[in-house]
């Protein structure tokens, strides 16, 4: 099997991966955030896959019927809102598996998906696991600055620094 295949669980109906699909474009994010490492006076990337809710039950059968991802509870900062859970995924193989596998019905975030899927097939055949703190490839670093002007993002550690 090449570094590029994943395998995906065949026993899990596409109903439920249009439902995951739909929550996943209400409540999901993929995110790039480039992070600045001073130890190694270099950027790096981390593409993050996740769901927030404040439903925790449906967080958990979404990591129950794929096997993938983690839920914490995510510090509240103000006395009467309600606890909020975060399931995220921790390696690229998950996210990538994730990603292929709600792909076929995604609406909204079909394109920051598609993008994120390149660029995690790239990170895997470059050998580049489980760190994503390596150095980026032209090609990555265009990916990502994509991924994050769909994301509307601007900031300081922006991708404009790498190019």
């Amino acid at each position: 099997m090449s570094a590029l295949t994943v395998p995906l669980p065949d026993s899990i109906p596409d109903t439920f991966l249009a439902y995951v699909a739909g929550f996943f474009d209400g409540e999901g994010t993929i995110a790039a955030c480039i992070k600045f490492r001073v130890n190694r006076n270099s950027y790096g990337c981390v593409v993050q896959v996740a769901i927030g809710n404040t439903n925790k039950t449906v967080l958990e059968y979404i990591q129950g019927l794929t096997g993938l991802g983690n839920i914490r509870e995510v510090q509240v900062k103000y006395p009467n809102a309600k606890i909020i859970y975060h399931w995220a995924l921790t390696n690229q193989t998950d996210k990538l598996k994730f990603l292929k596998l709600i792909l076929p019905f995604l609406k909204v975030k079909r394109l920051n998906a598609e993008l994120a899927i390149k660029y995690f097939e790239s990170r895997i055949a470059t050998g580049h696991l489980p760190s994503a703190h390596n150095p980026l490839t032209k090609g990555e670093l265009e990916l990502i600055k994509r991924m994050r002007s769909i994301n509307g993002r601007r900031r300081k550690n922006s991708y404009e620094n790498l190019c």
